[in-house]
């Protein structure tokens, strides 16, 4: 220990210049640290009061309140959505019509066959024959795509006329 306090007492100047001099760093360094604090606490602040004046953490909520809404209104959109598919599915969104000349003597194009069916392609084809004395009526099931009994031509161009999107064909 004897040593070290001659070491001291002989350089005690230059020992006391750099310590006064490693304060002074250190002084810098804690000014510095102090201004970065300062800037940081108010950023901070500011970032907590928000842009309008409130507080980010009441923001954050309002934000989370909204999401849940929107997130209940989603389900209740897919749910309704899910209801309208399994609608649709059955409903008789295919038609289709083709006018014709059932008789050569009867002009104008005024009989006609009429096709619609569903998703699964079940549903009917109608037919009506104008002639100059009489209408005739007549009504096919079609189950699966399939029709209950034989099909004319005039009846199968309906069925493919529904199937295109073409909502009348006239034939001649």
């Amino acid at each position: 220990m004897e040593p070290l306090l001659r070491l001291v007492s002989s350089h005690n100047a230059a020992l006391t210049l750099a310590l006064l001099l490693a304060c002074a760093v250190l002084g810098v360094s804690v000014g510095l640290q102090t201004l970065r604090l300062n800037r940081t606490t108010r950023n901070w602040r500011d970032l907590m009061r928000g842009a309008k004046g409130t507080n980010l953490e009441v923001v954050l909520e309002e934000h989370l309140a909204e999401r849940r809404v929107l997130r209940e209104a989603v389900a209740q959109l897919e749910q309704r959505a899910d209801t309208l598919e399994k609608k649709m599915t059955g409903s008789l969104r295919y038609v289709g019509m083709v006018r014709y000349d059932a008789y050569e003597d009867v002009g104008a194009t005024q009989s006609w066959s009429m096709a619609f069916y569903d998703e699964r392609g079940n549903g009917a084809v109608v037919s009506c024959l104008y002639g100059r004395n009489d209408c005739r009526v007549y009504s096919k099931l079609l189950d699966g795509g399939k029709a209950d009994r034989n099909l004319t031509g005039e009846e199968q161009a309906a069925i493919e006329a529904a199937a295109r999107g073409a909502r009348t064909v006239v034939r001649a």
